[in-house]
Formats: C-alpha cells, sequence, structure tokens
C-alpha cells in the first residue's frame, strides 16, 4: 500500500531529487505512530502504564510547577536511531504529570462521539495522524473527508485501515467545501477536526460573522492550522563545516514537499552583526540554486507566490530545472534578506505555502543573551503561529549561556521546539506531542489551532514538545535531506522498522542509511 501510495504522490506532485523516497520516508510517521501507540494501549489493558525516562519540575516566570517529561531515548533502539538525542513533553503549568487519564476519561463513557475530520490535502502521514488521534485516543468513531487535493489515497487509506473500517467506526467521504460543510453540521456529527488554512477554519466557525460573541458552529473543534514557522539562530562561531551542515538541515525544511507543509522553515531570525550571517545566507542560496524547482500542485500556492513577489520584488529567485517539467510548472524558490521586526510585516504574517523563505534581521549587537531574548519576544509576539520553530545554538555558546538557552525554550509559544535542527524533524518524534502551544489559541484569535496529536505515550494535559538534537552533523546524509541518494530503500526500511522494531530490521535501517 504504501509503494501504491508513493506512486500517486509522485503522479501528482512531481520526482524529484529523491523520487518516491521524500513520500516513503513520510510514511514511516504512520508505521511508528501505530506500532508505538499500540504498545500504550497494550499496557493500559494490562492496567499498566509506559515508564518515562524521567520526570522532572521546573518553576515558570510565573512562580507555577512544571513537570517535564522526558520520553526519548526510552529504549535501546532509541539509543542507536537517535543517538544522542532526547524528547521532552512539556506538561501545562500547575498540571499534574498524569498519562492517560484523558483517555480513561473518554473509554468509561462508552458510545463515543462521532468525529468529522476534514483531512489535510498536502500529506497523508497526517490524515492518519487525525484519525488515529480521534478513534484510539479519544475513543470517537470517524468520518473522514478527504481534501480533493489528495482524494487519490482515500481507496487506499481505507484498504489500509480496514479493521477500523469493518468495525463500522471509519467511514471515508469525498468531496469539496459544499460536501465538507453539510458533514460537520449533520446532526449525527458530534464533534470536528481540522488540518489545514486558518482562514478555512475561521469559514467553518464564524461562518463569515464577526470574530465576536457566539460563533455560527458551536460543537467542540480541535484543528492544525500552520505556522510561519522561524529557525532561530544564536550568534556564535561556527566552523565551516557547521555553516554548510546547518544550511543544509534549513534548506531541506524550505524544499520538503514543495515547502507545502505546516512546519516548513519559513523565517530565518539572525542577528545582523553575527559574523557569519552572510556566509550563512550566501550558503543557504546556493543550496536552494542546485535544489530543483518544484510543480504548484497545491491550489493557490502559485497565487501566494506571485503575491510575495509582489510585496518583495527584490527577493532573490533560485533553483534547477527538472527535466521533463516545462519552466511554466515549476515555480523557484525565492530567498529575501534584510527584513526589519515590524508587526503585519507581509512575510511574517501570512504562511505563504509555498517555496519561499525570510531573513528577520534583528539589532542585538552580536549578544547571544540580548539576541535570544528579543528572539523570543519577536517571534511570540510578531510572527504568525504557535506550531513549530527550529534554534541552532552551537554547543561552546549553549555551555557559555546555559541558562540564557534554557530560559528561551521556556519562553518560546510553540507547540514543538527543536534545539540544532528543524521542525520538519521534530514532527517524525511520535513520542512527543504535536500542535500548537496549549493556552495562545482562541476561537477568536485561532493561531496554529488548539489540540494535540502523536504524544503516543499518552501524557496529559501536554503545553508543548522539546527536541534536542546533537550538534555535530549525522556520519551519513539525513533521510529528509533531498540529496540522499538511497532514500527510496532506507524510506522502505524506515517503515518496516517501524512496524516491528526488531534488531534485523534497525540492521537494515543502518545500512540503508550508511548507503545515503
Amino acid at each position: 500500500i504504501m509503494d501504491e501510495l508513493a506512486e500517486r504522490e509522485v503522479a501528482h506532485k512531481g520526482s524529484y531529487e529523491a523520487g518516491k523516497g521524500e513520500m516513503l520516508t513520510a510514511f514511516y510517521v504512520v508505521s511508528t505512530l501505530l506500532s508505538d501507540l499500540a504498545t500504550t494501549l497494550e499496557h493500559i489493558d494490562q492496567g499498566r502504564q509506559r515508564t518515562p525516562t524521567a520526570v522532572r519540575m521546573r518553576e515558570t516566570a510565573g512562580g507555577e510547577k512544571q513537570a517535564v517529561v522526558t520520553v526519548l531515548p526510552s529504549d535501546m533502539h532509541d539509543h542507536v536511531m537517535l543517538a544522542g538525542w532526547t524528547g521532552q513533553v512539556w506538561v501545562e503549568p500547575g498540571k499534574e504529570p498524569t498519562q492517560g487519564v484523558l483517555f480513561e476519561e473518554r473509554r468509561q463513557i462508552g458510545d463515543g462521539d462521532l468525529c468529522a475530520v476534514m483531512g489535510a490535502g498536502n500529506q497523508v502521514n497526517v490524515i492518519v495522524g487525525d484519525i488515529v488521534q480521534k478513534m484510539l485516543v479519544e475513543s470517537c468513531a470517524v468520518v473522514c473527508k478527504m481534501n480533493p487535493v489528495n482524494e487519490y489515497a482515500g481507496p487506499l487509506l481505507e484498504e489500509m485501515l480496514q479493521p477500523l473500517v469493518r468495525s463500522g467506526a471509519l467511514r471515508f467521504a469525498y468531496g469539496g467545501g459544499k460536501e465538507g460543510a453539510l458533514l460537520c453540521n449533520h446532526p449525527a456529527v458530534d464533534s470536528m477536526h481540522i488540518t489545514g488554512s486558518h482562514v478555512t477554519h475561521d469559514a467553518i466557525v464564524w461562518g463569515g460573522q464577526p470574530k465576536v460573541g457566539t460563533p455560527k458552529f458551536t460543537k467542540p473543534i480541535s484543528s492544525e492550522l500552520g505556522c510561519v514557522s522561524p529557525v532561530l539562530v544564536v550568534p556564535g562561531k561556527w566552523a565551516d563545516a557547521d555553516l554548510l551542515a546547518k544550511a543544509r538541515d534549513v534548506a531541506a525544511a524550505v524544499t520538503h514537499n514543495a515547502s507545502n507543509n505546516c512546519l516548513a522553515a519559513k523565517v530565518l531570525v539572525v542577528d545582523r552583526d553575527w559574523p557569519q550571517r552572510t556566509r550563512f545566507l550566501d550558503l543557504l542560496a546556493e543550496e536552494l540554486q542546485t535544489s530543483s524547482m518544484r510543480a504548484c500542485y497545491y491550489p493557490g500556492s502559485r497565487e501566494k507566490h506571485a503575491a510575495f513577489l509582489k510585496h518583495y520584488p527584490q527577493a532573490q529567485t533560485l533553483g534547477a530545472s527538472v527535466a521533463g517539467l516545462q519552466s511554466a510548472d515549476t515555480v523557484p524558490w525565492v530567498l529575501l534578506r534584510d527584513v526589519l521586526p515590524r508587526r503585519n510585516e507581509y512575510a511574517l504574517v501570512n504562511e505563504p505555502w509555498c517555496g519561499v523563505f525570510t531573513e528577520l534581521v534583528l539589532d542585538t549587537g552580536g549578544d547571544p543573551e540580548e539576541y535570544m531574548q528579543q528572539a523570543a519576544k519577536v517571534c511570540n509576539n510578531i510572527l504568525w503561529g504557535t506550531l513549530s520553530c527550529g534554534v541552532f545554538v552551537h554547543p561552546t555558546t549553549q555551555k557559555a549561556h546555559a541558562a540564557a538557552v534554557e530560559r528561551l525554550i521556556a519562553d518560546l509559544k510553540y507547540g514543538l521546539i527543536t534545539v540544532n535542527g528543524t521542525g520538519l524533524v521534530g514532527f517524525g518524534m511520535l513520542k512527543l506531542g504535536w500542535g500548537g502551544c496549549a493556552g495562545t489559541s482562541t476561537l477568536e484569535d485561532v493561531q496554529s489551532g488548539c489540540g494535540v496529536v502523536h504524544n503516543t505515550m499518552m501524557i496529559d494535559n501536554v503545553q508543548k514538545s522539546v527536541l534536542r538534537v546533537p550538534w555535530s552533523p549525522l556520519p551519513m546524509t539525513p533521510f529528509w535531506f533531498p540529496t540522499n541518494r538511497n532514500s527510496e530503500q532506507l524510506g522502505r526500511r524506515l517503515v518496516q522498522y517501524g512496524e516491528c522494531r526488531s534488531l534485523w530490521n534497525l540492521f537494515k535501517v543502518v545500512v540503508a542509511a550508511l548507503r545515503g
């Protein structure tokens, strides 16, 4: 099924450096999510809980106690696959670090709600994640309406999830906005989940009326709605190899899936006086220049691309042509430099949903602590969205300013913060939560949405998650890089490993990775 899905994705989106590999490695999320959540459910069925690696308490700036639960690494496999990586789930301040309590409460109710899931149009793995969250974690029956953009995947998802379909608890529906509105407002539907645009969310909830008072749509709704995702570069002294490695990491987060990802890197937050600023931007431009320009498969992305260039005609256009695609079918990558942190700046408050990337410059004099303090304020108060962000900080800088780095992580209001990586990497860590930072969203100002998915250890009351990645580059090309030469085989091996975490499957992953 995964190979057939990948074939259909390539036929729809186009084939670039990684071929089917980009799609297959994305499906690793599906197999890992299902198997890891199954492990948690088996523990619960046996009256046990999965034991986190550690739980510590911290004190917030407001004096409240906050639990930080370490969920990565959790076993020998994590130590091998993710050597040196750690992942933490931060519980909402003032709440106990319980596990599975909310799941048990929903299960005790008996017959669950019927939830209408509006499927994401950009990534099939997101659709499966939303269905699994509602069915297996929140005990809902689900009607999933496929997005017209990728409705070709619907029959294959029905086949893949056939046990749930046969049980009568899962059905798929098809159509556009009219059918979606009929489904959401159907009297048999109790709740709704949407992954998509905040514009679509507001159209459903408010129905075109002013966003005050009682909304038109009053059923419970959860959502994941994207973000102008920042990557923070804390000023420090980097080796040439580090500059190149991090430029490639950021470029991968820009180009993956034609940048039609809610987690796509969109803004680079840098200090104007960082001595290596120009060199880093030049390396990033070189990476984008050698990356294949991609087709605008997602409706509206070409128009968003044109609107961005209309606002910023000085922006640099980059990218390599693709054999078999006419230039009219593709659009170049766009790099905009030297934007200031002004409120309502177009590039900072509009999620472009296409391959554009903006350099946001802070005047903090090259001082790491001043930079971190100002960067948190700018990201929280000027950039739109609260979904995910990345922070690159050199080990020497981190050691010299350890307290300031931890304060930055605590202050950033994002659902997932990846230290020395991007949201593209963090999304695949299924024990962590995925969704907007809790407490930042209202129906009137929904930002990146409300609710959390993934979180396969079922930690209750998630505020946000933090992934910490080692600074030193991996000894092989990361599988999320478009330049990985063995991504198709590696993708298949990862899917197999996600299904069955055996030592043999782990060995096959390592061999395939080394060939990348």
